[in-house]
Parts: structure tokens; sequence; C-alpha cells
């Protein structure tokens, strides 16, 4: 998973970001980033935020272990998840990979 890296004590996940969409969710690969589509508008940090609350729920940690590394004003970005290893991330992520089309 080229999009996905260990990183200090976690992982860092490239992201390809759609603001604004009908609902929050993992949409599949865009290049070499995970495209997630997002409820939130890209004002104030609301998508940001929004992205940490998403990946905390998902990896059943807490948000203050879900940083975004770069990116913040940008579709394109990079978020470090504390404490969860490369192969945790893998087979959270897989399952919606394998249901993209």
């Amino acid at each position: 998973m080229i999009f996905l890296k260990k990183y200090q004590q976690g992982v860092c996940i490239a992201l390809h970001v759609q603001p604004r969409a009908s609902r929050t969710k993992i949409i599949g690969l865009y290049g070499d980033a995970l495209k997630i589509a997002i409820q939130a508008p890209p004002v104030d940090g609301a998508a940001n935020e929004a992205i940490c609350e998403y990946f905390s729920n998902l990896f059943h940690c807490a948000k203050k272990n879900i940083s975004i590394l770069n990116g913040e004003g940008s579709r394109k970005k990079s978020i470090y998840i504390d404490s969860v290893s490369i192969e945790q991330a893998k087979q959270q992520i897989h399952p919606f990979l394998s249901q993209q089309k």
C-alpha cells in the first residue's frame, strides 16, 4: 500500500480529500493516495477536524493521537496516527479498498 508508511511510533497516510461530500467515507485510491470524502467544508479547519475525527473512530484511538503532518490547506494531506502499527492500519483500510470498483 503505497499511501501507507511506517513513521516514528505509528503510521503516515497520504490522503486526497474531497470536501463537502454527501457523507464522510473512504472512496478508494487516487494515484498514490487514499481518497476520502468529507462532509465538512474546507473552511476554518473544519475538514481537517473531520478527518482527524473519522480516523480516530476508524482506528479506535483518541483524536490527540492523530495529526496532520502537511497539507493543512490543501486537498493533498499526510496524516500521522500514533501508536498504530502498519499491520493494524492495513487491516482497517483493506475492506474499503476491496469494495472499490
